[in-house]
C-alpha cells in the first residue's frame, strides 16, 4: 500500500510539473501606450515594425537646400494601432501648435497595413494641402533596422532609422540625375508621453 502511494504521489507530482504554466515568450510588441491602440496578435508579425513607434512623438524638421539648412520648425505626430490592431496610422501636425488662420499648416495621415502576398508595407498619405490621397507607397524594413518607404518610380526614398524606444531619425531623400540620393528634409522625433 505504502508503494502505492509512492508511485501515486510521484504520478500527481509529475502531472503537476508537466501542466504548471510555462513562461510564455512574447512577441516584439514594442513598448505598450494607453489610448493608441494594441497590435492583434492574428496580425502578420511584421506589424510590429511600424508599431514600434506608436505614441505620441515631438518633432524637429529640418529643411535643406543644396546641403543647407533652410528652415526649421516643430511638429507633432502620433502613431496608432488601427483597424483592430493590423495597421499603424499616424497623425501628423506641423506646425505642432495649430493656428486656424495659418494655410500654410499642413494636417495629414498616413494608413499602413502589411500586405503578407508582397512581403511589403502599403501605404496611403492624405493631407489638407491636396484633395487626393497620394498614391499607394510600399514600405519594408531592412537587415539594419531601418523603415524604408518609397513609390514604384523610385524617385524618392523615406527612411526612418536609429529608431529605439525614446527617438527615431526620419529622412526624405530625393533621387537625382546622377542616381544619388540628396536630403531635403530631416526628423528628429523624441517620445512625449502627455495624451
Amino acid at each position: 500500500m505504502k508503494r502505492i502511494s509512492i508511485v501515486f504521489g510521484l504520478l500527481i507530482m509529475v502531472i503537476l510539473a508537466c501542466n504548471e504554466t510555462q513562461p510564455k515568450v512574447k512577441e516584439k510588441e514594442g513598448p505598450k501606450h494607453t489610448g493608441y491602440g494594441t497590435w492583434n496578435k492574428n496580425a502578420p508579425k511584421e506589424t510590429i515594425q511600424y508599431g514600434r513607434l506608436v505614441g505620441m512623438w515631438d518633432c524637429l524638421i529640418t529643411n535643406y537646400q543644396n546641403d543647407t539648412i533652410v528652415s526649421q520648425t516643430k511638429a507633432n505626430w502620433v502613431f496608432k494601432y488601427a483597424l483592430d490592431g493590423y495597421a499603424i496610422q499616424d497623425f501628423w501636425k506641423n506646425p505642432a501648435v495649430l493656428d486656424s488662420t495659418d494655410q500654410n499648416q499642413i494636417i495629414g495621415t498616413n494608413i499602413r497595413i502589411f500586405n503578407p502576398q508582397l512581403d511589403l508595407w502599403q501605404c496611403a498619405w492624405m493631407e489638407n494641402q491636396a484633395s487626393s490621397i497620394s498614391g499607394i507607397w510600399l514600405s519594408h524594413q531592412t537587415e539594419e533596422d531601418e523603415i524604408l518607404l518609397y513609390d514604384e518610380s523610385k524617385q524618392w526614398q523615406i527612411t526612418f532609422y536609429n529608431i529605439s524606444v525614446e527617438s527615431f531619425d526620419w529622412k526624405w531623400e530625393v533621387r537625382q540625375p546622377d542616381g544619388t540620393l540628396h536630403i531635403n528634409t530631416t526628423i528628429i522625433a523624441k517620445r512625449n508621453e502627455s495624451l
